[in-house]
């Protein structure tokens, strides 16, 4: 799985100082995807859903997706883009 695209989100959290990014994958996301996350954070994964969603909550940055997607959106405190590009290299090694 590749990543086809970064954009700054719509939907930010301005109010607690969050700002969110739209991750583009070429492929769907999938349970082993989902699993890495637990190496992240605190992983909460809701597969028996219809749609299966997942949260991933960590001190600095959030990610939320659902399975058989291909996106995810990345929350940072105070837009630290730092951030975005750990976890994106801890995402794809």
């Amino acid at each position: 799985m590749k990543i086809i695209n970064i954009e700054k989100s719509y939907e930010n959290c301005t109010e607690i100082g969050w700002v969110g990014y739209d991750i583009y994958f070429s492929e769907k996301i999938d349970e082993f995807f989902v699993k890495k996350l637990e190496t992240l954070g605190e992983l909460m994964y809701l597969k028996n859903l219809k749609t299966p969603f997942f949260k991933l909550d960590s001190k600095d940055y959030m990610i939320k997706g659902n399975l058989n997607h291909n996106k995810i959106r990345i929350g940072l405190r105070n837009n630290n883009k730092e951030y975005l590009e750990k976890i994106v290299k801890e995402l794809f090694q």
